[in-house]
């Protein structure tokens, strides 16, 4: 190929011009000719001198046909002073630097000179060096060099061949141990990614933690819960060295439930069934949330009915070594019985003792879960609640009571033993009278709520209404039970029936708290007690002794009065006193033979005496047990006696 000349093609590939090389830092400079020319020792000036001379030589300038640019402006006065003023000072420093690296060296050549030529040595060396280093310190020897045997040369080679295959050894066992460490993370994330799915797919809440964006959580609280509770049920989901879920504390802590028994005259007579422990030595991860949950919602019901406790002191409610004492009185005839509830938490894993007497089991489950229903109604009207237009603001603080969950039970408890107690003086009258052969009838009828509860339920529910409304209803509000009681006088015609009817209200709130019992009186009765102006017929009473006794009066007005006097002529009443009177000869003179009925506890008791005399001549009494004369034989015998 000839040389290209000065009318030639030129080049088409041409390095990219870059700035000017005289731009540059001095020291980049000097470094970039050390790496391109090695060391300044060995260049000469007749070596530069050659290669000027070749590249004027060589061929024309590869730049040719590109346009040059224009030289840059010059630069102000000012700002070209300042250049040489940088220029110079950074001259200086170099040159001292240079300055300095060459005292060293001599330095270093003079030490190395002073152990055989002192006298020399101490020519060239630097006060300092002779101050802080004794002279001939530093020496030197000339090996020759000489060519390593065959055999060590092999075994040079070997031992570098063997450093080889252990480099490579290792790199090998490297790359197997990362493959092997990818292979069990990825065989991990599997595992946590499959558990977390199903975690998922069984309807848990899984989302990230907000304080820990790399981990996950699942929330197994109730949204509605109390600050204290709502926090704990949550919890995250960390991976084992495994791949399978590391589970909270609150996940793998002892479970708990609560606990209802029934105490009567000191002995415990009912017991709640507890939810059998989890025997399983490895539980799956549903389940452990799930028992997670039960457990919490337990903690949680324990702890509002404790904090309930301290507002239903009054109505005798205790807590007395973690143990809640509920009153739930019954009745047994007229007298009432002591009966409370003990609501405890107990670990489901402990060994509890064991009652014989489980008369009261039904109760006690009962209770149980009453008490589990009303904390989730409250978890309801929580969020009802929050659902609505917040309240305006105000300077003082809202109280927020603990949601009602014992006062629903002690409602009802009243409200039982009020209707059993009823239930018990209206069967035992009816049967004292049965026995005295006045046949009377004894209805008792439910709130219609109450009996057709069942019903209720199954009819379509309403807007914003829930069947746990629908239930929880019955509990909360007051509910009315009415008894009512044929009179005695009125049982032969049964078109001209009367009755004595009670309606039974129980109320368990801040104002009032007790059962109320209204009598209605019939219209016989009303007109024997008031005058006929008088239309009050309907009385309250809040005490039962004091309405039984009430009753017991009605109904012995009804048989003096209707019954005796209707059926026997020439017998008067007497004024608001269950007595009938006639004037009769009585030891030839004109006496009052008084006939009179009293109706108490359960025993009715029939007499006559004279009027001037305080004795009774003679008795007869009705205590529920046959094998009697009948009321009217009696009757028969004392008005034709003398």
């Amino acid at each position: 190929m000839s040389e290209l000349g000065p009318g030639s093609v030129p080049v088409s590939l041409r390095p990219w011009p870059t700035e000017d090389p005289g731009s540059e830092d001095l020291q980049l400079q000097l470094e970039r000719l050390y790496e391109q020319r090695g060391h300044f020792r060995h260049i000469t000036e007749e070596g530069l001198q050659e290669e000027i001379n070749n590249a004027e030589d060589g061929p024309a300038d590869v730049m040719e046909g590109i346009e040059e640019s224009e030289a840059p402006a010059t630069t102000g006065e000012k700002e070209r002073r300042a250049e040489i003023y940088a220029a110079k000072a950074q001259m200086q420093q170099l040159i001292g630097i240079a300055h300095n690296e060459a005292m060293v060296a001599l330095d270093f050549i003079s030490l190395l000179v002073s152990k055989d030529s002192p006298n020399t040595a101490d020519i060239t060396m630097s006060p300092s060096l002779k101050q802080s280093v004794p002279k001939g310190s530093l020496g030197f020897d000339k090996w020759p060099i000489s060519e390593p045997e065959e055999l060590e040369k092999r075994k040079q080679d070997l031992v570098a061949k063997g450093w080889r295959m252990k480099g490579l050894e290792s790199a090998a066992d490297s790359v197997l141990k990362a493959a092997t460490r990818l292979e069990n993370e990825v065989r991990k994330e599997t595992q946590y990614w499959e558990q977390v799915l199903s975690i998922a797919k069984k309807g848990w809440s899984v989302r990230r933690i907000p304080r820990e964006k790399h981990t996950l959580g699942v929330q197994f609280g109730f949204s509605e819960a109390s600050d204290y509770f709502k926090g704990r049920g949550f919890a995250p989901l960390r991976m084992n060295d495994d791949g399978s879920i590391i589970l909270d504390a609150e996940l793998t802590q002892r479970p708990k439930a609560v606990r209802v028994r029934i105490m009567q005259d000191g002995k415990i007579t009912g017991t709640s069934k507890l939810p059998s422990p989890d025997d399983t030595l490895q539980p799956s991860i549903e389940d452990l949330i799930r028992r997670a949950r039960d457990s919490l919602f337990e903690e949680e019901l324990y702890h509002e009915i404790s904090l309930e406790t301290r507002i239903l002191l009054s109505y005798d409610v205790k807590l007395r070594d973690s143990i809640i004492h509920l009153p739930a009185p019954t009745s047994d005839g007229l007298s009432e019985v002591p009966r409370t509830v003990l609501i405890d938490i107990v670990p489901l894993d402990e060994v509890l003792p064991e009652t014989n007497d489980h008369s009261s089991d039904m109760i006690a489950q009962n209770t149980a879960e009453a008490l589990r229903v009303l904390l989730s109604y409250a978890h309801r009207q929580r969020l009802h609640r929050r659902s609505q237009m917040p309240p305006p603001l105000s300077e003082r603080k809202r109280q927020t009571p603990p949601p009602p969950i014992l006062r629903p039970l002690l409602n009802y408890f009243q409200n039982s033993k009020a209707i059993n107690s009823i239930r018990d003086y209206f069967g035992r009258t009816r049967k004292t009278l049965s026995s005295a052969g006045l046949d009377v009838t004894f209805k008792l009828n439910f709130d219609p709520k109450l009996s057709n509860i069942l019903e209720s339920m199954g009819e379509p529910a309403k807007e914003n209404t829930s069947l746990l409304d629908k239930l929880v209803s019955t509990l909360i509000n007051p509910s009315k039970t009415t008894a009512a009681l044929c009179l005695p006088s009125t049982v032969i015609n049964p078109a001209l029936q009367e009755e004595v009817v009670v309606e039974i209200w129980t109320h368990v709130t801040q104002q009032a708290f007790g059962t109320e019992y209204t009598l209605t009186l019939p219209s016989s009765s009303a007109n024997i007690l008031f005058s006929a102006t008088d239309s009050k017929r309907n009385f309250s009473f809040t005490s039962l002794p004091e309405l039984t006794s009430y009753i017991d009066l009605l109904l012995s007005l009804d048989l003096s009065h209707s019954l005796i006097a209707r059926e026997h002529k020439g017998w008067l009443p007497s004024d608001r006193t269950p007595e009938v009177s006639k004037a009769m000869t009585h030891q030839k003179r004109q006496e009052q033979k008084q006939l009179g009925v009293k109706l108490e506890n359960g025993t009715l008791m029939l007499h006559w005496r004279w009027a001037e005399r305080l004795k009774r001549a003679e008795e007869y009494i009705w205590d529920g047990r046959g094998g009697k004369m009948g009321f009217r034989q009696v009757v028969e015998k004392y008005v034709g006696s003398s």
